[in-house]
């Protein structure tokens, strides 16, 4: 998917930290980014 908007979606667990940088995310998948301690940057 070159050159093509990516949104990460918020189905399953985080247990780790994650620093993501993304066109879009999810409410969920911001909410559960932030809760494992990570960032979710976008674009």
């Amino acid at each position: 998917r070159a050159k093509q908007p990516v949104k990460v979606l918020g189905t399953g667990e985080i247990t780790v930290k994650l620093d993501i940088t993304a066109h879009k995310f999810s409410k969920s998948a911001a909410d559960k980014i932030a809760a494992a301690g990570g960032s979710a940057t976008s674009l």
